[in-house]
Formats: structure tokens, sequence, C-alpha cells
């Protein structure tokens, strides 16, 4: 208590009177001065914290991707930034991921795993485990020795290691080797980077093997519960955990070999794979019991890249060499197609549906490379469909190719280069249809990946690069996004993620962050630090005199 209210209370005790106005005045100015000093010490304190965070983050530079973005849209993929990477100890395929874990496998057959989230600012993570598979077999491409296929089987050249290896779903990767084996195993196996023991293997008959040659090519395929491994003797069926802790599983059922396809609960497959005239068949079967739904016969020509057959809507189409043909879907026992159309050019890509029509890329060598296309209901009961477009004058557009997004077909020319790209209207009215945009930059692209409205083109001479999907004008568009390494393969886009090997065997990931600091973080450095010691001066005066005070 104050002399000053001391004071007040001898006045009020002698004289018997009420509490005087000046001291309830003076009460509340006691109060103001007290609420002025909290006020200015909780000010002094905050400048300091907040300048002493501002100068950390100036000095560290780029704050690194946002993790758990949910999509990369044609806004935030300029925003992309390395957000770790991953050294597989060999030539390596694009990854798999499921629960958090990303896979691949080496072309020695050493399978390694890391963890999606291992790092943030690009540093390099290590393994959470390894495992052993049966290596894969090099060998030339017989059209161009400058090629090199990866295949685990004893003959001819398969698939490009390019195109993946594993499977992956629910936290199980599977794969398969060149001796017959097939390996499931649990991506939480380990997390010591030491080698892990698959939940379960399966050893197909003698003379076959997974992912063998362009007769079956794939790697496993798991839908509706079903492991399905193609092979030369044919594609077996495994129960999705058949086995735990090392146990040896055997297939449900087996069908004839080709190349197939899974959409639903229907497995399409082929018989015409390879290459020369003959008689070959397209099937459907059920794809959860095997049982076969409906078959019909195909001329197998020697032009078509891929023969597997491909469902859009009610009708089924294959291109089985020489002709395509259209199945309607709901057929039974023996189909009978309800159009076909000649293909007369060399080389022939799968058909794609875009918008109304159904388009494939062709090439006959030189600069005959181009697009045709017929009306998704060109005719019926059979009859030959006339109603052709024809847009040529481009190089080859067949080894990759093409994909249909939207309205817009994309076809790569992975020998002669670029990336083109053909609006669907366009190619349902009229023949010479220009390109809606292009890149020549693309030395040798492979297969461009569309997704959330932007396009991925993988030069595998040069870089991923990033173009708006919905670009227009002929001209090349503008580049939104490039990577510093040469992709291996096809990306991987998941998650707010960007995957991708290189050719050295280092996976890359990708994911959009804050955009990184281009100023002098010296002179930015000092402007906050400044303000630092500002607060703390004023902190140690409103202490020093709040002392003196009392």
């Amino acid at each position: 208590m104050s002399e000053f209210t001391r004071q007040f209370e001898r006045t009020r005790a002698r004289f018997g009177t009420a509490d005087l106005r000046l001291e309830d005045m003076y009460r509340r100015g006691a109060r103001k001065r007290r609420n002025e000093k909290i006020g200015a010490i909780v000010l002094a304190l905050v400048i300091a914290l907040a300048s002493t965070a501002a100068i950390v983050n100036t000095l560290r530079g780029s704050r690194g991707p946002t993790p758990g973005s949910p999509t990369i849209t044609p806004g935030s993929v300029g925003q992309l930034q390395p957000r770790w990477t991953g050294r597989t100890g060999g030539l390596a395929p694009t990854p798999v991921v499921t629960d958090g874990v990303v896979v691949t496998e080496t072309r020695s057959g050493h399978v390694v795993a890391f963890s999606d989230r291992c790092a943030t600012d690009g540093g390099a993570c290590s393994p959470l485990w390894t495992a052993q598979m049966d290596p894969m077999a090099a060998l030339t491409d017989p059209d161009d020795p400058a090629i090199t296929w990866w295949s685990s089987s004893y003959g001819s050249p398969g698939e490009p290691a390019i195109d993946g290896a594993l499977a992956a779903i629910d936290g199980i990767v599977y794969g398969g080797s060149k001796t017959g084996m097939i390996y499931a195993f649990d991506v939480h196996c380990r997390t010591d980077g030491q080698a892990c023991d698959p939940e379960w293997t399966a050893r197909l008959p003698r003379r076959s093997g997974a992912r063998l040659d362009r007769d079956a090519s794939a790697p496993p395929v798991v839908a509706n519960g079903l492991v399905l491994v193609p092979s030369r003797d044919g594609t077996f069926a495994f129960r999705v955990g058949c086995g735990t802790g090392g146990d040896s599983c055997s297939p449900v059922w087996r069908i004839r070999p080709g190349t197939f396809r899974v959409q639903g609960d229907v497995l399409y497959t082929t018989s015409t794979a390879g290459f020369g005239p003959g008689q070959g068949r397209a099937y459907a079967y059920d794809a959860i019991t095997g049982a076969m739904i409906w078959r019909s016969d195909t001329e197998r020509g020697s032009n078509a890249i891929d023969p597997t057959p491909v469902r859009y809507g009610d009708t089924v189409y294959v291109n089985s060499g020489g002709e395509l043909y259209a199945f309607p879907a709901e057929c039974r026992g023996r189909c009978v197609p309800s159009w076909t159309a000649p293909i007369t050019e060399t080389w022939s890509s799968r058909p794609v549906v875009v918008g109304d029509v159904v388009a494939m890329t062709v090439f006959s060598g030189g600069s005959s490379g181009g697009v045709v296309a017929y009306p998704v209901d060109c005719n019926t009961d059979g009859r030959t469909c006339r109603q052709r477009q024809e847009t040529e004058g481009f190089p080859e557009l067949t080894f990759v190719g093409p994909q249909a997004s939207g309205d817009r077909l994309y076809a790569e020319a992975f020998r002669a280069g670029g990336m083109y790209v053909f609006d669907g209207s366009c190619l349902a009215n009229r023949n010479h249809c220009p390109v809606v945009w292009q890149d020549l930059r693309a030395v040798t692209p492979w297969e461009t990946v569309i997704r959330d409205g932007v396009a991925y083109e993988a030069d595998t001479s040069g870089a991923v690069r990033a173009f708006d999907a919905g670009c227009s004008g002929g001209m090349p568009c503008a580049e939104l996004w490039h990577s510093d390494e040469a992709p291996d393969g096809t990306p991987l886009i998941q998650d707010g993620e960007v995957l991708f090997t290189s050719h050295d065997g280092v996976i890359h990931a990708y994911a959009p962050g804050e955009p990184r600091v281009q100023t002098s973080t010296t002179g930015a450095a000092r402007f906050y630090g400044g303000i630092a010691v500002l607060g703390v001066v004023l902190l140690a005066g409103r202490i020093r005199r709040h002392r003196r005070l009392a």
C-alpha cells in the first residue's frame, strides 16, 4: 500500500467519510500504468522471438517440399522440388508404391525398398530393406542393335524394364523371375536395411517364366483378389494372401498364354501375340474364376505392336495385325465382330478411343507416320468400315503410345524424337488434322502421363517435362517444370509426388514446395537481426524501469 493510499485510510478513520473520488481515480491510473508495462514487455518478447525465427528461416534458404500435397496441378507443378533420392545399386525401372513404401527391382534382380517420407529436403535415403530375385537377361533388339531390352525370359527380346517389373497393392509387392519363381514381399518386413524374406513364393511349371517375351511381357497384375502372372505356358492366378512366413502357393487356375488386360471383372487376352501371318483368337475370361466368356477368330498379321484387346464402353477393340476388330462387350460363346477395318500400314499401335473415334498411330517408313481414325459406331453386322480419316506426314509414332486423355491424343516419336498432340474432334471429321501442340525438343520420349491437367513428357535423353495439358496453338507450349535428371522410363504420379528412376539407378522423388529464396540472405539476416536487438533493448529497458519504481 502506497503512502498516498495510507493517508486516505487515516482520513476515513478520523472523519468517518466514504471513499473519496480522488482515491478511485488514483487506483484506476495505477492499473493503467501496470497494464502498459505488461503490454510493452510482451511486445518486446514477440519482436525478439519473431526476428530470431526469421533469421533462422532466411539462413536456411529453401523451405523444401510441402509434404502431403494431394494433387499436382498446372498452377503448382512449377513448384516441384527434390524431396528425396534413393540409390538402388543398379539400373532399375520406375518404382511402385504401396502403403507409404517405394519399391523397385534392378536388372540384376536386386529388390530395394524406401520409405516415401524418408526425407523432405532432397536428401539421400537409406533402404528400409532389400531382397534378391533372379536377374533379368540383356538382349539386343534385332531391328535396332543400338537398343537393349531387358527381360526375365530365356528367349526372344521382351519389353524394356523401364515399363516396370513389379506390382504392388495393399502393402504387398509381387515380382517374378526367369526361373519361373513368383515372390510376394510384405513392404513392412524390415526397417534396418537388411534382407527381407518373402511372405510366399510359387514355382511355375519348369518351362515357364514370369514376364517372358513379346508373347507375355507384363509384370504381375493384382485384381479381384488374385495375382495374375503371365508366362509362356499361360497366365496363372494365385490368391492374394495365399501364404505367410515363406509358404509355397499353388495357382487356383490357368488360362492359355498371351498378352492380357484386366478391365473390371473381365480378363481380355489374345493368342495373336508374336509376328507373322496366321490364325489367332481373341478371348474374354471371367477374371475371378478363369472361365471363358467368349472367343472369336481373328487374322494374325505382322504389324500389330500390341494386339491385346481393350474395352471402351460397350465395345472391345482388337488390332490383330492387318485388321481392326470391334466386338460387342456383351458377347457370349463364339463372338462375331460388329465391324472390321483394314490396316494397310506396316506398323500400327494398339487402338485407343478419343472423343467419338477409335484411333491408332501407324507407320510405314520415312515420314509416313501418322494417325488413322474410325467412328466408334462405324458399322454393324460384321461389315467393313470405310469411314477412315488419315493424318500423315509425321515420323514413326508407333513405338510407345499412343495415350488418350479427354478429347486429345498424345503420340511420341521415340526413334525420331518429338511429342505430338492431336484433337479428337478433328480426327473424327477430316483428314490431315494439324497438331494441337507439340514438343520437338524431346529426343527419345517415352510414354506421356496426363494427370490433373498436367502432361508429363518423359524424355529418356533429357528430362521429365511438365506442360499444361490444355495448351493449344500448334506451337510448343510453355514448359512449366522440368526435372534435373533424365528418366529411365515413364514417371509415376501419385499422392502429390513425381517419382522416376534415372539412368544411374537412383530413384528421384519431387513434390511441390515453397519457392527458393533467390536474394542475398546476408542483408535479410542483418535486417532481422537489427529488429531482434531492438526488441531486446526495449525489454531490458522496461525491466530496469520497473525495478526502480518498485
